[in-house]
């Protein structure tokens, strides 16, 4: 598990995929009305699976932009609950190097 400092902006770091893991969770916090951009860093080449879970811990008021080479089911990019306490879980998916994550919503205010 990778936690993540609570910021602006946020790099989900896939290095650990480059070296033999199958898959990394990151844990978020963020802050009451903060807004974090999200990126990813370090996808391995094309070809290679590399999955990660996104667990949000969420604030009022908080919310995600995320990068434009995440696509969601439908289209409809998700918003976090936005309730103090709770978790969003976030799932993606790359086979091709990180040009494309499939991404999906796995549970909101939890």
């Amino acid at each position: 598990m990778v936690n993540l400092p609570g910021a602006t902006s946020v790099a989900l770091d896939l290095t650990p995929i480059t070296k033999g893991a199958p898959e990394i969770l990151f844990s978020l916090p963020v802050g009451v009305n903060v807004t974090t951009a999200l990126s990813v860093t370090n996808a391995p080449a094309s070809g290679v699976l590399a999955a990660f879970v996104l667990v949000v811990h969420g604030n009022s008021g908080s919310a995600i932009t995320w990068p434009s080479n995440f696509l969601w089911p439908q289209g409809i990019v998700p918003s976090l609950s936005g309730v103090a306490g709770k978790l969003d879980t976030f799932v993606g998916y790359t086979l091709n190097g990180g040009a494309t994550f499939y991404t999906f919503v796995a549970g909101q205010n939890q």
